[in-house]
């Protein structure tokens, strides 16, 4: 076999070595002239120091996380003993609001004992406020929520989609989520 450059070169390059094979690209970078190391290092400083100066804003979590709400009293409606759908509707220990469907979703506290562990979905029809100077706006039982109507109940099931056994859940809170997942919690059950 006659050796010309090229062959001496793939048989330096494929021949097994005891030292690590350096990639080309980390030897180019090495090999950098060191003005323009130089500049390269200027010019990252600088774009890293015009970026670090600008002015953002500073934002508290509370202001990211939470509205500015405010919450007015607006009166009490107790609930009527009753039975909706075979279910006895009491002992409600929870409730959030669905500001999309303007609903009210009740979680009761039913340990499956009376039915099902279940929460309600309830329709609120407020009226509005009295003015100051009316008869009712100064009497305590004057109601601002004239009525309450229960739309739909909502068995809890397990994983496999069966309602929840006798004292196998405790249901206490619901809370609505801005995807519209509705979180139930339970305060558990002893055994």
């Amino acid at each position: 076999m006659q050796f010309t450059p090229s062959s001496w070169k793939k048989i330096f390059l494929n021949r097994p070595s005891n030292r690590p094979r350096i990639n080309p690209r980390i030897n180019l970078r090495m090999n950098l002239n060191p003005i323009l190391k130089a500049r390269i290092a200027l010019l990252l400083l600088l774009v890293s120091l015009s970026l670090s100066s600008c002015s953002l804003p500073q934002v508290k979590a509370e202001d990211r996380l939470f509205l500015d709400l405010s919450v007015d009293f607006l009166g009490e409606y107790r609930l009527p003993k009753t039975t909706f759908e075979g279910t006895p509707v009491g002992g409600l220990s929870g409730i959030t609001y669905d500001r999309q469907r303007d609903r009210l979703y009740a979680i009761s506290d039913d340990r499956s004992d009376r039915a099902p562990a279940r929460f309600y979905t309830l329709k609120l029809t407020p009226i509005p406020a009295p003015s100051p100077t009316t008869e009712t706006a100064t009497t305590p039982s004057a109601t601002l929520i004239p009525q309450i109507e229960i739309e739909s109940v909502t068995p809890l099931t397990d994983p496999d989609g069966n309602p929840y056994a006798k004292g196998t859940v405790d249901p206490e809170g619901i809370a609505l989520s801005p995807r519209q997942t509705l979180y139930i919690s339970s305060e558990g059950v002893s055994r």
